[in-house]
């Protein structure tokens, strides 16, 4: 039989609600943000009602155990106790087949003892002991508790190190009650000095009205009346078990939950703005490529058309000219061969020098403003190192220089092939003016216009490919983390999409809390 009540399961819909929104926020999370304390508290909603025992060495706590379990003078202890200082270490009974073992440090002891069905008890070294030597497993085991008892020596309450303690243990809402434990052996006067002391250094921590008893365990393993015992079972079964064990329970879950879920969601936000603090400075990037591709087809373009200008120019000059050596009625052949040798040469050094004099502008430029951007750069939280910007830049000299090249290079062959397919006869005067003068000008002009197109589209796929070298040459030296811009706004979407999910839970929780 139970030492202590339970009853219904009013709260059971509730409990599960709760399980599930929990068990929801650790499935959203990626695993570096995965809340273990979620775990815990989730599996803790349908675990036993949970006792820690705390308390300085020789205050009893160990009796006080056995005593509150229900066992008599005679019985087999399951918490030993005697003069010297027996627990050395934290120890858990439960309930289940006979057994004695450690678990991560921890003392299990198992009995199957119906009295202790559906509950946990947890005995603690003394309170020194606690803080140095078990800190963090100690913290673990309040944080799971559902119940803490603070033990004192009735004669003697006042210890620093407890109340240190016992102000965490508040902090942290967990409940506490307290017991002056071996009242058999204090004088009326003693506890209710005892009382009146608890009392006081509560107050200085913020606890008012503070549930204090007074027991005497070996009163109770003697089955002796007035040990204290009956009403702190009494105090427990009504307040803490049963339903308003579930009620209790669940408002420290939900407590400790949306603690957590502050922390996951704070974790998550650090995250995003990290990740935005990236998007920026990728868009920075971004659009100073994008702006120095824009200003590199402008300055090749402004280049290209100064040739294309001069070329044209130079054509209607060469078509006009040749149109006054057919009226003139002079020899074709012997006049039209130097006229466009000439308008080759001529083409061909101006166009050269218009190429070269841009492209030193243009690489200049481009210098100029890559040297400003990284200037900026410098003040981020990203800065270009001095190795990569010198190699940036001597890599834009030798791609400029390699385009220049190029260029010159298609001029040289579209100017060596222009009217090359122009068939130029010294016939006599009425073949040159009646059958031949509209078909020479003819194929001039296409030969003009054709070389105009091909060199065109000739520049303009080296400038395209110079240009896309150049600029992705110069991204992969800003990458953020190896991941693309798009990349980063899809990881962005995902980690907003996290907090939506968790800010949904929460407010379930929260609609939970205000039903109870």
């Amino acid at each position: 039989m139970a030492i202590i009540n339970l009853s219904g399961n009013r709260y059971s819909e509730k409990i599960n609600l709760l399980s599930e929104e929990l068990k929801k926020i650790n499935s959203v999370l990626p695993e570096n943000l995965k809340n273990k304390k979620i775990d815990d508290l989730k599996d803790n909603l349908t675990q036993p009602f949970n006792f820690m025992v705390v308390g300085k060495v020789k205050s009893g706590k160990s009796t006080f155990l056995n005593a509150l379990i229900g066992l008599k003078e005679n019985d087999t202890e399951l918490f030993p106790s005697n003069e010297k200082i027996c627990t050395a270490e934290i120890t858990k009974v439960i309930y289940g087949e006979d057994n004695e073992y450690k678990e991560n440090g921890i003392k299990i002891i198992s009995r199957k003892l119906d009295r202790i069905k559906n509950f946990i008890f947890i005995d603690t070294p003394g309170t020194g002991a606690i803080i140095e030597e078990h800190g963090k497993i100690t913290e673990d085991f309040i944080h799971n508790s559902n119940l803490i008892i603070f033990i004192f020596e009735a004669r003697n309450i006042y210890h620093k190190e407890e109340w240190d303690l016992i102000k965490k243990i508040y902090s942290e809402g967990k409940p506490i009650i307290f017991v002056l434990q071996q009242k058999d052996r204090a004088t009326d006067k003693e506890l209710i000095s005892s009382r009146e002391e608890i009392v006081k250094n509560c107050l200085k921590i913020g606890y008012e009205n503070p549930v204090i008893f007074e027991t005497s365990a070996i009163w109770e393993l003697k089955n002796s009346e007035n040990s204290g015992f009956d009403e702190l079972r009494d105090y427990i079964s009504k307040n803490l078990t049963g339903d308003e064990k579930q009620k209790l329970k669940i408002i420290s879950v939900i407590k400790n939950s949306l603690s957590e879920i502050k922390n996951i969601s704070s974790a998550v936000n650090t995250e995003i703005n990290a990740l935005k603090n990236e998007e920026t400075y990728y868009k920075n990037i971004d659009y100073y490529i994008s702006k120095g591709k824009n200003s590199f087809s402008e300055k090749a373009k402004i280049m290209t058309d100064s040739v294309f200008m001069y070329y044209q120019s130079s054509a209607v000059n060469l078509k006009y000219s040749f149109s006054k050596i057919i009226e003139n009625q002079t020899k074709i052949k012997t006049e039209t061969d130097p006229l466009i040798q000439k308008f080759k040469d001529d083409f061909s050094e101006n166009a050269k020098n218009t190429v070269n004099s841009n492209f030193n502008l243009i690489l200049n430029q481009q210098k100029t403003e890559f040297t400003a951007f990284t200037e900026l750069l410098k003040k981020s939280e990203k800065p270009l190192s001095p190795e990569i910007s010198s190699e940036i830049l001597y890599m834009i000299e030798k791609k400029t220089d390699a385009l220049k090249l190029n260029i010159e290079t298609e001029i040289t062959k579209e100017i060596k092939n222009l009217l090359s397919d122009i068939v130029l006869e010294d016939k006599n005067f009425i073949t040159k003016i009646f059958l031949r003068k509209k078909k020479i000008m003819r194929d001039t002009e296409l030969s003009i216009e054709k070389t105009f197109k091909n060199l065109s589209e000739q520049i303009e796929t080296h400038v395209e490919i110079t240009k896309d070298e150049v600029y992705k040459h110069i991204l992969s030296k800003f990458s953020v983390n190896g991941k693309s811009l798009e990349e980063l706004k899809n990881i962005i979407n995902e980690k907003n999409k996290i907090l939506n999910d968790i800010s949904s839970a929460e407010k379930i929780i929260e609609k939970i809390a205000t039903e109870l």
